[in-house]
Parts: C-alpha cells; structure tokens; sequence
C-alpha cells in the first residue's frame, strides 16, 4: 500500500514537471525576444558583378541581397557572414573558379536597416574569411548610441542544452524577429571550439546570434567552408572568438 501512494505521488510530480519545464522555456524565449530583438537587423547590400572570360569583360550586373545581422556596440558596429553578402567568396576561398573565367564583384550600396526601419549608410570595416564573419559600421557618427549585443557577457553551452536563436525576416513577413528552439547536437574543439545545432536547422539563415536560456550570448550561426566538393557547414561560432576578432578594428 505504502509503495503504490509513493509511485502515484512520483507519476503526479513528473505530470506537473513536464508543463512547468515548458512554461519556463517559453518565458525564457520571450524574455530574449523582448530584450535583444532591437540588436537583430537587417543589412542590404547591392553587389555589381563583372564576368570576365580570357581576360576579358563579358558583362555586368547588379544585384540585391538581403541578411541578417547582429549589433555588438552602440556605435552601430554590426557582425554578419561574409558569404551571406557575398556568396562568390565561397568560390574565390576554395579555389573553385576556373582559369578562364572569373568575376569580379564590387559592394555598391550597403545599409544597415534596423528594427524600428531607419536605414544607415554603412560600410564593411573587416573581413575574416576562415570565421565567415564580416564587420560593418555606419558611415557617419550617430547622435544616439544603439541597443547592442555586449559580446564580452557570453555563455559556453554543453551537449544538448536548449538554445534560442533570432532571426530577421524579410518584407514578406513584414521584418518581424523570429525566434527558434534548437539544442546544441555537438562540441567541434580542434583546432577551435565550434558548436553544431540539431541537423534540422542546418537550412536555415546566415548570421542568427544564438543565446542560452538565460539570455546571455552563445555565438552566431556562421558557415564552415573548406570547398565545393563537401557541403557548407553552418556552425556557431563562439561569441569571444567574434569579440576577439572586432578587437582589430580602429576606433577612428
């Protein structure tokens, strides 16, 4: 009799547990949304691209992209990946683009547009094509400092935490933030830490910060390129390797 009251006792604790896991999960989730959704925005850039075959000009074209981006300093400074600007990055690394033909591409315009739809003119400030990570800055000086990332405030998950992601959407769906569940599905340590999400989202955008359940900064989902033959990786690269990397760029 005592025995069946302590199974009933433990089978009621775990039916109550399960919901109350979730509800936390879910106010956490929306605790990450209402404080950092300002510091993810959107970056346009026009890209005029030049085919050149044997040496000579083929043609011309500009193009229009659109990605997310991530604000790590009231001065405007924002982080994104350099292929999601530029894709032929991708080909110009590995080494992918034959002899006799090549393009050359050049940013034309690039704008920062933030949350609230004010539009900046910006410029990038520094590449890092092994981290895929391109830094860009507003042209000019603004009056009023910007709701930012502080990048030095960042968490270490371990295999299979909960982690949130953010990402911007396009003007299809009105630039809402949208915010995913995800758990980290592996730990790459050599030769840097590296951490790899649920296969899942393997599909899903360039450039989303990644947070623990806590609201502090994991790192961004980036791309691992090594070449064509093997397929692009999206990882999350650290947030102090990020920091570490922005220590390069001047002040000025």
């Amino acid at each position: 009799m005592q025995t069946a009251r302590i199974l009933a006792l433990v089978s009621l604790f775990f039916s109550f547990a399960r919901p109350l896991q979730a509800d936390q999960i879910k106010e956490a989730g929306k605790e990450i949304l209402d404080r950092w959704q300002e510091t993810v925005i959107t970056i346009e850039v026009v890209i005029e691209t030049r085919s050149i075959v044997e040496g000579r000009e083929m043609g011309k074209q500009e193009s229009k992209n659109e990605i997310t981006g991530v604000l790590i300093d009231p001065s405007g400074l924002a982080v994104t990946s350099l292929y999601g600007l530029d894709i032929t990055d991708v080909f110009e690394q590995t080494g992918s683009i034959e002899d006799d033909f090549r393009t050359e591409n050049k940013i034309k315009e690039l704008t920062l547009r933030l949350a609230g739809g004010r539009e900046i003119p910006a410029q990038v400030v520094l590449e890092d094509k092994d981290l895929d990570l391109a830094f860009i800055r507003p042209g000019k000086e603004l009056a009023k400092p910007l709701s930012a990332i502080d990048l030095t405030q960042n968490a270490t998950p371990e295999i299979l935490d909960q982690v949130i992601l953010l990402d911007r959407l396009g003007k299809i769906a009105d630039r809402i933030v949208h915010i995913t569940l995800a758990r980290i599905g592996g730990i790459i340590n050599k030769p840097r830490t590296l951490y790899i999400l649920d296969s899942s989202l393997w599909t899903m955008q360039f450039a989303m910060p990644v947070f623990s359940l806590e609201g502090k900064i994991i790192g961004m989902v980036l791309m691992r390129v090594k070449s064509l033959e093997t397929p692009m990786l999206p990882v999350v690269v650290p947030a102090e390797d990020i920091l570490e990397v922005a220590k390069q760029i001047s002040k000025d």
